[in-house]
């Protein structure tokens, strides 16, 4: 499958061909400058960003370019577009891989407050500068949702904590497209000075899609409780074939996203009419609006 990537409607993935090399994968936040009389410049600018995609086929069969548009009429349903990015190493958005950006201006993950922010404990991981503490308290819990093609695997780590013992505040649990299936797993915490980057690895099985994951501290799953409150540095999710085990020796921010819409339908382009010989180019723009 090395010339295509998983993409579609949450649940509906599938292997597609690849898009042209040199697209547009740009980060997009919030920003605003000010031009001095002094000629100097002032400005702010949101560290959060979310990620829109430019994607194109320059050439493809009519049968398989039109699937790009299903994808915006809904055809397979209503809900977001994911994929996986051949060429990250951690597949979740930035703001999930380091929850300290909730402390500013990043989303909440959890609750109705923004997390404590404090420093994280020297470390060789490179891991963020600033963690979130996040305590038990009423509100929402959003998921992040992780496809997984057939024959691949998720490996998941989260760092935090002083001590590489005891479970963390983050699950996880399979999922068939929108609908949870089977247990989920609470996931135990990787202490900042531990040179493990990964502990928990969720095979796709069965009726399986994919993978949630949510911050949800003081939450009993089973004979299993989470702590009340936890202080996470960062969380890396690869997904890789079944088999082969992730490299590295550091934390590594995600570059992922969290799901998208299609605003627009993407632009068809007719190159050959010839019967059997169809072929046409499209050009299909995605932009991140999952939590």
């Amino acid at each position: 499958m090395a010339k295509n990537v998983w993409i579609g409607v949450r649940g509906a993935e599938q292997w597609f061909k690849a898009p042209a090399p040199r697209a547009a994968f740009q980060p997009v936040g919030w920003s605003a400058t000010t031009q001095g009389r002094n000629g100097r410049v002032t400005g702010r600018a949101s560290r959060v960003t979310h990620m829109e995609y430019d994607l194109s086929w320059p050439t493809i069969s009519a049968s398989e370019g039109r699937k790009v548009n299903d994808w915006f009429y809904g055809v397979a349903g209503s809900g977001l577009i994911h994929w996986l990015d051949p060429m990250l190493e951690n597949v979740l958005p930035a703001h999930w891989s380091m929850p300290g950006l909730g402390c500013t201006d990043g989303p909440v993950l959890y609750g109705l407050t923004r997390p404590t922010a404090v420093s994280t404990a020297t470390n060789t991981k490179n891991l963020p500068a600033t963690s979130a503490v996040y305590t038990l308290g009423a509100g929402v819990a959003p998921q992040c949702y992780i496809p997984i093609p057939p024959d691949y695997t998720a490996h998941i780590g989260v760092h935090g904590g002083t001590t590489s013992t005891g479970n963390s505040i983050v699950v996880a649990r399979p999922m068939n497209g929108e609908t949870a299936i089977g247990s989920s797993t609470v996931l135990p915490w990787i202490s900042t000075s531990s040179t493990t980057r990964f502990t928990t690895t969720f095979p796709r099985t069965g009726a399986m899609t994919g993978l949630s994951i949510r911050i949800a501290p003081g939450e009993t799953f089973g004979t299993v409780t989470t702590p009340n409150s936890g202080t996470i540095a960062g969380i890396m999710v690869e997904v890789l074939p079944d088999g082969q085990s992730p490299s590295g020796t550091g934390f590594i921010r995600g570059g992922g996203n969290s799901g998208c819409r299609m605003f627009e339908p993407a632009t068809e382009v007719a190159l050959h009419a010839v019967e059997g010989r169809e072929r046409m180019s499209v050009a299909a723009k995605l932009i991140e609006v999952g939590p």
